[in-house]
């Protein structure tokens, strides 16, 4: 099944929505543009499962409802070449990480182009591109019927700045220092631990069954937290949104403390098995629930935002 669906634009005439059913999952999107008074032109990419792609051959990439041509190149990162691995993939596709118990990283590049005679030509000009520590994507500027994404796995105790504009990123069973920019695309973040830093602009968060120190802030975008277990494993997690909605999936009996803040006149709905148990500070304005009987690990937080408990 495709499950998450990102409408961002390139091109001239540019237009930007996200479509959001519950949660964003692994990989999913489409961007939508035009050229002055021409017809509009689509680019879909899809998996079709909630699992992390493991080859470019998982990838379902089309252009205006038509099949493209797929290529693949791949290259190994030694962490000595990389002590903090930078990830630019600022333009035309997403990335996803995935943590393995190699010493090293694991690079594919994913490049798709129309079909068409000149599909080689492009795909022979989509290139990775590793210097100095960071690693990035380069493609024809004059030619946007193209697209390409980055899968990297990551060793335990990776450090890595990701950097991502107009694509997706999913993060799986990471563990080590990462430090995510995205905007305008969704976000899934399953089952890591570790260090996590994360900030992201027009675009959904889901965070699934993780663990260690996590920060995250949206704008515009919702967030989506799944708890799994009894407790949180590590430091905590700290998620805040700003104009955008928060849910919060909690297990019964939950251990660990979550304070849970409102800010504005958005609606709170309190529906889990622990509300029952919550310890609740309420007005108009403000509103705030506690529960859990261990120290408060987890805070979450939204400004202008409507809130869900399930």
């Amino acid at each position: 099944m495709v499950s998450r669906t990102l409408l961002s634009a390139i091109g001239i005439t540019v237009w930007t929505a996200v479509l959001v059913t519950a949660a964003p999952r692994a990989i999913s999107h489409r961007h939508d543009y035009s050229y002055g008074h021409d017809r509009a032109h689509s680019i879909e990419i899809s998996a079709h499962d909630d699992a992390p792609v493991a080859s470019c051959s998982d990838l379902h990439v089309r252009f205006d409802h038509h099949d493209a041509v797929v290529q693949s190149e791949e290259r190994t990162i030694t962490k000595a070449e990389a002590p903090t691995l930078r990830v630019n993939a600022e333009s035309n596709g997403g990335l996803q990480v995935e943590g393995w118990d190699n010493d090293a990283y694991s690079v594919t590049l994913c490049k798709a182009a129309e079909a068409g005679s000149d599909a080689e030509s492009v795909l022979g000009s989509i290139k990775m591109t590793f210097s100095k520590g960071e690693l990035g994507v380069t493609g024809p500027s004059s030619h946007d019927r193209w697209t390409a994404h980055l899968l990297v796995k990551a060793p335990r105790g990776a450090a890595m700045e990701l950097r991502v504009n107009n694509g997706p990123v999913g993060l799986f069973h990471v563990d080590g220092t990462l430090k995510v920019r995205a905007v305008n695309g969704p976000i899934t973040v399953r089952r890591c631990k570790g260090d996590l830093d994360l900030s992201a602009e027009n675009g959904p968060v889901s965070l699934e069954e993780n663990g260690g120190k996590q920060s995250v802030r949206t704008q515009n975008g919702p967030i989506t937290i799944d708890l799994d277990g009894k407790n949180w494993s590590g430091a905590g997690l700290e998620a805040h949104a700003t104009n955008g909605p928060v849910t919060l999936r909690v297990p019964a009996g939950y251990q660990s403390g979550v304070v849970l803040e409102s800010d504005g006149n958005g609606p709170f709905s309190c529906q889990a098995s622990v509300c029952n148990e919550g310890r609740k500070t309420w007005d108009e304005e403000h509103k705030r629930v506690e529960f859990g009987t261990g120290p408060t690990v987890i805070r979450v937080s939204t400004v202008n935002g409507p809130v869900s408990v399930r």
